[in-house]
């Protein structure tokens, strides 16, 4: 029997906190890793790899757990260099951080190490804790920067002529070996303000004035070429001539900056103006100089000019600025090619530099252009060549000019009465061209008058056409009221007689009256007609704007139409779209006359088939400069299609016109005045619509009247009457 029991117990929750605070710790540190370049690991005292979390060099961490530096790297100087940094923080105690480079897999990577000592809880080093983070990518891009900044410097230096660089605050950067004996009073010259420099040169005043072009072209982007400079040096009292230039370049910074170019010709100008004699006043014009720059990469073969280097061969750049290598032989002079391709092929082999010149015949104008090249071979870091980068500069000028100055030097003794002769006839050529300038302005002054006189006439003609119509007009108006009121009498009569209500007319006498009242109503009509062209043009035309039901608009018009075309048996129906608005804000009897006169005109054209309204939104099918259309919210659009007899295309515009049928002869089968159409093409444009017509013969027609669902006012119709008459290479109609 179990006669006393004995237990112990001990709280632990500590241990169970501190426990579940170090399990979260380490999650949180994990969470942190995730997506990192850094890679953590640790290392006992023998330097074997006990934990690691983000593996790098394209290890896992199960293959790296208990391995050696010397184990994963492939140089060994690589992992005695690391190990030697690990065992002097064990040794010390104190962490250390370091640049290392390190190869494995074939691969040169850069870290930034930092080597921590691990220690237990009693202060006893264990080993090491060490995160790297991989900065091979940082270190490539800082030497493909180093390159491009070499190459910077190289091309500055290869340019013909004088060359200096100011960077973004206008310091100067940059100075080339044909440069420097410019500046050689204010040594050292590199990181000046270009404006101390220029004031330096020139004196305040011409040197801010200088300053001022500089500051342009940066700020701008515009190029600046100089015209003829010379002016007294202000630091050494010697008169100067120079060519210069500035442009605005990219820094291989990536920041924006400001080359100028610019040639020493002080001696060129002195012997010049040594040349001439006191009565010939003739200056020596330069160009300044223009630098093309091109790269030939020699392992993909690719060849890339800048844009002056286009410039130069008078061709037209390629979007990537990629040309063939024959696009060059092709420019070169023949004589001139094989010596250049031998100098090119001996600079490559060479790995060096070399300088030539050549002509070619530019492509735009055919002309001949002497260039003088210099290129220099760029090497990877293998040392094989990877590109030629060379510079074009067009020296024909240049070269004229020395070749004439050279021959002038040698015949000035012996050609001093041929240039008194010569400055004799230039003087009489001179007269003979003022007297000649002086008679072509005179007869100029002449023609002007003529012109300005022709001008008045034709102004006058237009106004007198102008009175003209509007007398016309007026005269169609009484006219058309002065008919209607006996008309209106024939036919209230004949239809009195033709309904023979005392019974005492015959058969052929009732026949008789009702032609005479189907006569006269269309004789009416014609007049109504009539009435309304005039008063159209004469202007006096009112729009009435009201709410307009479009679907009580269509169900009058079909219902109005019905009998004709049951009488033709022909199909007539009207179809609404589901997204139109319910009304429309215009005129409604000027709209319904224009509808009227394209289904009756429709109707009256088609023999066999069918005539559909269809009305809808739409967003196109006017002139895109269209003063009402093209600014309307909403446009409706009304299609009167038929399957009649079709209009050709000739005769699409002319139907327009008054009095006009697509067929004019005295044949034709269908009758009309040829006033609907004009009436309704006014008519839209009254309301700052316009009428199109889509048509072709035997296919059927389809006349599309376009109106702003709000009418835009008397203002904007009237530019759209303007348009339309612009307009209509399009708009065409059937004969009404």
């Amino acid at each position: 029997e179990i006669l006393e029991w004995f237990g112990a117990a001990s709280d632990v929750t500590e241990r169970k906190q501190a426990e579940e605070a170090n399990r979260l710790a380490s999650a949180r540190f994990e969470l942190a890793l995730k997506g990192s370049a850094i890679v953590v690991f640790s290392q006992n005292l023998d330097l074997r790899y006990t934990w690691i979390y983000n593996p790098a060099l394209g290890y896992e961490a199960p293959q790296l757990i208990g391995k050696l530096d010397s184990d994963i790297f492939e140089r060994t100087e690589d992992a005695a260099a690391t190990e030697a940094i690990k065992r002097e923080v064990i040794r010390s105690g104190v962490g250390q951080r370091q640049e290392v480079r390190v190869r494995s897999q074939g691969v040169d990577r850069y870290f930034d190490l930092q080597v921590e000592p691990l220690r237990e809880a009693d202060g006893r080093i264990t080993g090491v804790q060490c995160a790297a983070v991989d900065n091979t990518e940082r270190r490539q891009a800082e030497e493909v920067v180093k390159q491009n900044a070499a190459l910077f410097a190289r091309i500055i230096e290869q340019a013909p002529g004088g060359v200096y660089v100011m960077d973004s605050q206008l310091r100067v950067r940059e100075v080339n070996t044909e440069a420097l004996p410019v500046f050689a009073t204010m040594q050292p010259v590199i990181g000046r303000e270009i404006g101390e420099v220029l004031e330096t040169l020139w004196g305040p005043e011409l040197g801010r004035e200088c300053t001022a072009i500089v500051r342009r072209t940066l700020e701008t982007g515009e190029r600046y070429i100089s015209p003829r400079f010379e002016h007294l040096r202000h630091d050494i009292g010697v008169e100067q001539a120079y060519e210069w230039e500035t442009q605005r370049i990219t820094l291989p910074d990536g920041q924006h900056g400001v080359v100028c170019y610019f040639q020493d010709v002080t001696a060129r100008e002195r012997a010049a103006a040594a040349l001439r004699a006191s009565e010939q006043h003739m200056r020596l014009a330069t160009e300044a100089t223009e630098v093309g720059i091109w790269e030939w990469n020699v392992l993909t073969n690719q060849i890339r000019w800048d844009a002056q280097m286009f410039r130069l061969y008078g061709i037209a750049p390629t979007p990537d600025g990629l040309v063939q290598y024959q696009t060059w032989t092709g420019a070169v002079l023949p004589e001139d090619l094989p010596e250049n391709e031998a100098i090119l092929q001996d600079t490559l082999r060479r790995l060096g530099r070399s300088t030539r010149t050549f002509r070619i015949r530019r492509a735009e104008d055919g002309e001949c252009r002497h260039i003088a090249a210099v290129e220099t071979v760029r090497t990877n870091a293998q040392g094989q060549a990877e590109w030629v980068v060379g510079t074009n500069l067009d020296v024909t000028e240049r070269t004229r000019a020395e070749a004439a100055l050279r021959t002038e030097i040698a015949e000035r003794k012996q050609a001093e009465q041929q240039v008194r002769l010569l400055n004799l006839d230039l003087e009489r050529r001179v007269a003979e061209r003022v007297a000649d300038l002086a008679t072509k302005a005179r007869l100029l002054v002449e023609r002007n008058a003529e012109v300005e006189l022709a001008r008045a006439t034709l102004e006058q003609k237009a106004a007198e056409l102008a009175r003209a119509s509007g007398y016309k007009s007026e005269f169609l108006a009484n006219m058309s009221h002065e008919l209607r009121t006996p008309l209106n009498v024939i036919l209230l009569l004949s239809q009195q007689l033709a309904e023979n209500k005392p019974g005492n007319l015959s058969a052929k006498q009732r026949e008789f009256a009702q032609l005479v009242n189907s006569s006269g109503t269309d004789l009416l009509n014609l007049i109504n007609d009539i009435l309304d062209l005039a008063k159209i043009e004469s202007g006096t035309v009112t729009v009435k704007v009201e709410e307009v039901s479009l679907a009580r608009l269509c169900d009058g018009i079909t219902r109005h139409f019905q009998p004709v075309a049951d009488a033709k048996k022909l199909t007539l129906h009207a179809s609404l779209a589901a997204d139109l608005p319910p009304s429309l804000h215009s005129d409604a009897q000027r709209v319904r006359q224009i509808l009227k006169n394209l289904v009756a005109n429709a109707l009256e054209f088609t023999a066999r088939g069918h005539v559909e309204m269809r009305v809808g939104l739409a967003t196109q099918g006017w002139l895109p400069d269209h003063p009402v259309l093209s600014h309307a919210p909403q446009v409706i659009a009304f299609a009167i299609a038929d399957t009649g007899i079709g209009v050709a295309p000739e005769q699409q515009r002319r139907i327009f016109e008054s009095f006009q049928q697509a067929d004019a002869t005295t044949s034709r089968l269908h009758g009309g005045t040829g006033l609907g159409l004009a009436i309704s093409r006014e008519l839209a444009a009254l309301l700052g619509g316009v009428i199109t017509l889509t048509s072709a013969p035997g296919q059927g027609s389809t006349f599309t009247l376009y109106l702003p669902q709000k009418f835009a006012g008397p203002d904007r119709a009237g530019e759209a009457g303007e348009a339309g008459e612009a307009g209509e290479a399009g708009e065409a109609g059937e004969a009404g």
